[in-house]
């Protein structure tokens, strides 16, 4: 589970995010790179070494704003909330459940639909827009939220016009809150395990709520506004490769239909991960999730 930063380390981390990297783009680009170099190492290193790098990168994440504290506090802000009414829902319902769909399962998401109705940036303490100048244009910005074995919130942020490619969320449940922005949205089916070519096209724009399910739309690419976009994602379960979860990425193949003279076949082929497609954590001094408030909900 994730660990909370002591208040000498928070301290420490909102001088230097406020004094040093905030005026100095580049700063923050250094340090974008250097998360993203630990993570890679991390997962292509000996899983008994591994737990260096993760303390090395959460250090490194901390550096950079952190994402949890731990308060004092009696009554939760909105993330902190969240945590706690997703944690409660999955403890009614099973992922697979609610990664399923259908009118039952809606009714169980409807709590969460509440605490997302209307949800904008700056309710949360959301920097619009949270790209920093000098921010690769075709990269996106990443903020985890809260991380745990059955779910999982981060906020995805999208400078003008960059894209998630086709990809996949085999077995799992997505809520997606729009922040601030509009994010342009194409996705497919998948039946008994078989992609689908139904397609669907939509614009969403803050503070707009959507889902994809197992079945559903579970296949999407994502296209950001002309303003950029950012988006909170709700994952339940996370992406696991140990327990088949991983991410797959799709191309859209047409070809001239042998049967129907004059029109088009079409299918998703699997494709290797773009090499251009890059994620890197930001800084930011939104909301935290207060831990102590999460621990004490059970």
């Amino acid at each position: 589970g994730p660990e909370s930063a002591g208040s000498g380390k928070r301290e420490a981390s909102e001088y230097f995010l406020r004094r040093f990297m905030v005026p100095r783009p580049w700063a923050s680009c250094v340090l974008f790179s250097l998360s993203y170099c630990l993570a890679r190492a991390r997962q292509r290193i000996h899983p008994v070494r591994r737990t260096v790098f993760r303390r090395l990168n959460s250090e490194v994440d901390r550096l950079r704003g952190g994402n949890i504290v731990d308060s004092e506090a009696k009554n939760p802000n909105i993330l902190t909330d969240l945590v706690v009414n997703v944690r409660g829902i999955l403890k009614s319902t099973s992922n697979d459940k609610i990664a399923k769909g259908g009118p039952d399962v809606e009714k169980f998401l409807e709590p969460i639909r509440e605490r997302l109705k209307g949800l904008q940036a700056s309710d949360i303490g959301l920097e619009n827009p949270v790209i920093p100048n000098g921010f690769p244009p075709r990269a996106l910005g990443y903020i985890p939220i809260w991380e745990e074995k059955d779910f999982e919130i981060g906020i995805f942020a999208f400078p003008p016009g960059a894209t998630i490619p086709l990809h996949d969320h085999p077995g799992m449940c997505v809520v997606s809150q729009i922040l601030y922005g509009s994010l342009s949205v194409s996705s497919y089916d998948v039946k008994e395990g078989q992609v689908t070519t139904r397609s669907t096209k939509k614009l969403l724009k803050a503070p707009e709520t959507t889902a994809l399910f197992a079945d559903e739309g579970n296949i999407h690419e994502f296209v950001a506004g002309s303003e950029g976009c950012a988006v909170l994602d709700i994952l339940t379960p996370p992406y696991d490769d140990e327990k088949g979860r991983g991410c797959t990425y799709y191309t859209l193949v047409c070809k001239p239909d042998k049967k129907k003279e004059g029109t088009e076949s079409k299918s998703l082929q699997p494709i290797p991960a773009p090499s251009w497609f890059t994620t890197y954590r930001l800084p930011t001094r939104m909301q935290k999730v207060d831990s102590k408030i999460v621990n004490k909900s059970g």
